[in-house]
């Protein structure tokens, strides 16, 4: 696995199926060589407009890292006027179903965070100040 890298994954259309419900997912067939110790997966959804503009979900047994990461993030996102928070029961999204992409890294040995980022963030309509505060947040956290 190269250090410092990025790779984007995508699910593939409407009928693809979903890799945080299916577990033996193509996508997850894709990922499989790069995911493991000393990667951190980042597992980005949308969600409809809540409270919280991001929540951030880190599966059922997180690494002290995931759960760092996690809080690293929503305090950034915050600065920047972002509301964002760790999942819990109340807010719902916390990745911890068996089959979610968060959960599967996490048994590779990777750090992982799934990241339900709101509608109103990700529209062609959204104020351009808010999603550059948004990708700051990213930035500053895992650009680092």
């Amino acid at each position: 696995r190269p250090s410092q890298a990025a790779i984007a994954l995508r699910r593939g259309g409407p009928d693809a199926g979903d890799p945080n419900h299916d577990t033996d997912h193509p996508l997850k067939s894709a990922a499989e060589a790069l995911v493991g110790p000393g990667v951190t997966l980042l597992d980005l959804h949308g969600m409809a407009d809540r409270e919280h503009d991001v929540i951030i979900g880190i599966g059922a047994a997180p690494t002290a890292r995931s759960f760092r990461l996690a809080e690293l993030f929503a305090n950034a996102a915050t600065r920047h006027g972002i509301a964002a928070v760790v999942a819990d029961d109340d807010t719902g999204f916390t990745a911890c179903g068996p089959a979610t992409m968060t959960s599967w890294a996490l048994a590779r040995g990777a750090d992982a965070l799934q990241f339900e980022i709101a509608h109103n963030l990700r529209t062609v309509r959204a104020e351009p100040a808010r999603k550059i505060a948004l990708l700051r947040a990213f930035t500053e956290v895992f650009a680092a």
